[in-house]
């Protein structure tokens, strides 16, 4: 489930935002959306990019500093 948009608050400023609107201005306004189709696996990864890229980059974060850490001790000892 994809997250929802803010809602805009903003009121708008263009040039035409002062004009009353003429006959032509009132036809209605037809927006045109694709759905994207996904898979199982693609649709997942949509949903939890975010949160495997971060789990993942902290995962090798300690793998590294604990590899570094046992060839430390290895020296050493």
């Amino acid at each position: 489930m994809a997250r929802k948009n803010k809602k805009r608050t903003k009121r708008y400023t263009g040039e035409d935002a002062r004009t009353p609107q003429t006959p032509a201005q009132s036809q209605p306004v037809v927006h045109h959306y694709e759905a994207a189709d996904r898979g199982a696996v693609g649709q997942w990864w949509f949903d939890k990019k975010r949160t495997v890229k971060i789990v993942s980059g902290a995962t090798g974060i300690v793998v590294l500093v604990g590899w570094l850490l046992f060839e430390l001790f290895r020296i050493l000892l």
